[in-house]
């Protein structure tokens, strides 16, 4: 074997460590919370061929397009936790605080992209993705609210730097995985352009943006304890989008995937009913 084949034997053995370390560490944290899990949704757009396509049919009104984040195509899950599972118990949070306010019903579209894979790819992915769901959004003439847990937060910032169109009503980052100060710097502009407010729901008991993340990313997420941007050695200074609002939703939420998931099946609840009283 050359020396060039030994590096690379050697880069795919670290690779393949690496790899094994982030499934052990994920496993334990995944599996706490697997306590509820209906059958995944047929309704979704799908961001993983050439253009954005519609599988199932999507009702007339307000729609709610929720967007998963890292490995959550379904391929690395332990149990039902794809995207399409994660918006099924969406909808039955939604659904129970939307009849305890005496709302109508919104309904929650899963927009599913190619996330199951390594946790770089998969940053470089979300761009990709970012286009089509946003030469999507474009076409459509229905209200709707986009949504995007942890790294789909980066799907739906990047979205709205690729020109969405008008059919946004609002825009909620749940434990978004993305730098703190990446909203008053590289997405600074397509959240002011939207025509309509974005709220950031982040939790400082969100063990995957606050401690996970900063293992690749240095800094804890902006789903860890909001944004910042007064500037420093590792952050960027500058000042929030107008329309741009955080909210501090520890009190409830005590885990990654407790953000939407129906209150009875949480530790202390979820942030549904903030996102019903703020966006709907």
């Amino acid at each position: 074997m050359t020396d060039d084949g030994g590096r690379l034997e050697q880069l795919r053995e670290r690779v393949g460590t690496a790899r094994t370390r982030l499934r052990r560490r994920l496993q334990p944290v995944i599996k706490d919370q697997l306590t509820y899990w209906p059958t995944e949704l047929g309704r979704r757009v799908e961001l993983t061929g050439e253009t954005a396509a519609v599988s199932g049919e999507l009702p007339d009104g307000e729609l709610v397009v929720y967007v998963h984040g890292f490995l959550g195509e379904g391929r690395f899950d332990i149990a039902n936790t794809s995207g399409a599972h994660q918006a099924a118990a969406f909808q039955a949070a939604l659904d129970n605080e939307c009849s305890a306010r005496n709302r109508e019903r919104a309904v929650v579209v899963p927009a599913m992209w190619n996330s199951s894979t390594t946790w770089t790819k998969a940053k470089a992915r979300s761009k990709r993705a970012a286009r089509l769901l946003a030469e999507w959004l474009r076409a459509q003439d229905q209200p709707i609210h986009l949504v995007g847990h942890s790294l789909g937060g980066r799907v739906v910032l990047e979205a709205l730097e690729n020109d969405p169109g008008g059919c946004l009503d609002s825009v909620a980052l749940f434990g978004a995985a993305v730098d703190p100060d990446s909203v008053c710097r590289e997405y600074f502009a397509g959240i002011e352009a939207l025509d309509g407010p974005v709220y950031n729901y982040h939790s400082e008991n969100d063990q995957i943006v606050c401690r996970l993340y900063r293992v690749g990313e240095i800094s804890a997420g902006l789903g860890c304890r909001g944004s910042d941007c007064r500037g420093g050695l590792l952050r960027s200074s500058g000042r929030l989008p107008s329309n741009f609002t955080d909210v501090d939703v520890s009190a409830q939420v005590q885990a990654h995937l407790d953000y939407y998931k129906p209150a009875e099946y949480t530790t202390a609840g979820n942030c549904v009913g903030e996102f019903v009283d703020n966006q709907l």
